[in-house]
């Protein structure tokens, strides 16, 4: 059954009280009437004043009937003229698309006081869309453009090696470039699954993780130990207590850190990475000894994307990617990020996490 719209319950409401309040007095007057008929010992006048008392119902009800007619349609009026805002409103939602989202649809609508809520909350929920539309789409593009990089870097390889024959060196060395490519497109898929998979908002499985033996366990760590021991310091402030934590997520956020400061910081320099506890959190640091990012910068670099100096780290490789996944997998473990950087003492990330409460 389709339900009754405003006007038609307002004017059955106002129509309904009006016919109890009009009940109510034909009742009382025709009491008072029929106590004064009572004490009319005349016939005459008795039948006179029964005359007089039939016409004055009559037009009691006369008036009353034109009384409820008349409500109904004031107040089917008066309903109209209230949601007229509210059809305007709608009208102007009625020409919004994807293409042209945002607030200002609503600016300079005149509503009433109780409705500046609904229209301010609506204008607010078409900006954050508007905000979100904006995002993707700068996402897409964005992925769309790092995407054909490698993808033109084999293409220019493979063309530049089928010009004509080569030796059994030059092949190796052209499918040695087309790895590279290979690779950095593997990873950078890998990392827009992460970022899709992040932001579908689901929360991971958590259970209690012990971060020392997740950093000394990190396949980056372990790696870069075994061909440059002397580049990477990890000092792990024992013991550390534990945190509720996604294990897989946790080893993505430190190894995305590691990766950053090894190729974004000075080639011979050294990579530190500190973890020691603090009053109901655990704070582990990545240390480069860069140091060169501007400060107007540092803010910007937790952006998708986002590359100070984009024909660095497209040589190493790079595509803006990192930090921010870190960033999302923090927040999403109650956790945040800062990032200090100075000539003086290198380039600093720290992640700060919520330890495990011991009762």
């Amino acid at each position: 059954m389709k339900p009754l719209s405003l006007r038609t319950r307002l004017t059955l409401l106002t129509i309904s009280i009006l016919i109890i309040v009009i009940a109510v007095l034909s009742i009382v007057a025709y009491r008072e009437l029929r106590e004064s008929l009572i004490r009319i010992s005349s016939p005459l006048l008795l039948k006179h004043a029964l005359h007089e008392m039939d016409e004055f119902l009559r037009l009691l009800w006369i008036l009353g009937s034109s009384l409820l007619l008349a409500a109904a349609v004031l107040t089917a009026a008066s309903v109209w003229w209230t949601m007229r805002p509210i059809r305007m409103t709608a009208d102007r939602l009625h020409g919004v698309t994807h293409r042209n989202l945002g607030g200002e649809h609503l600016d300079h609508l005149a509503v009433p006081a109780e409705l500046v809520p609904f229209v301010s909350a609506v204008q607010g929920m078409l900006a954050r869309i508007n905000d979100g539309v904006k995002a993707q789409k700068r996402f897409i593009a964005d992925a769309s453009h790092e995407l054909r990089t490698p993808l033109a870097l084999a293409k220019s390889t493979i063309q530049t090696v089928r010009m004509k024959r080569r030796t059994a060196e030059e092949y190796d060395a052209a499918l040695d470039e087309l790895l590279t490519d290979v690779d950095r497109l593997n990873r950078l898929v890998g990392q827009l699954l992460d970022l899709a998979r992040m932001d579908e908002n689901t929360p991971p499985p958590l259970q209690d993780v012990e971060i020392e033996p997740l950093l000394q366990g990190l396949p980056q760590i372990r790696a870069r130990q075994d061909q440059a021991a002397d580049r990477i310091v990890l000092h792990i402030q024992s013991p550390l207590p534990p945190i509720k934590a996604h294990a897989a997520e946790l080893e993505s956020l430190f190894g995305n850190l590691i990766d950053n400061a090894l190729k974004h910081g000075p080639r011979s320099g050294r990579v530190t990475i500190t973890a020691g506890a603090e009053p109901g959190a655990i704070l582990v640091a990545v240390k480069d000894e860069g140091g060169q990012i501007p400060a107007d910068q540092i803010g910007k670099l937790f952006d998708r994307f986002y590359r100070p100096d984009a024909s660095r780290s497209s040589a190493t490789g790079g595509c803006g990617l990192g930090l921010s996944i870190a960033n999302e997998i923090a927040k999403r473990h109650g956790g945040d990020i800062q990032m200090t950087s100075s000539p003086s003492e290198g380039t600093v990330v720290s992640v700060r996490l919520p330890a495990v409460r011991r009762s």
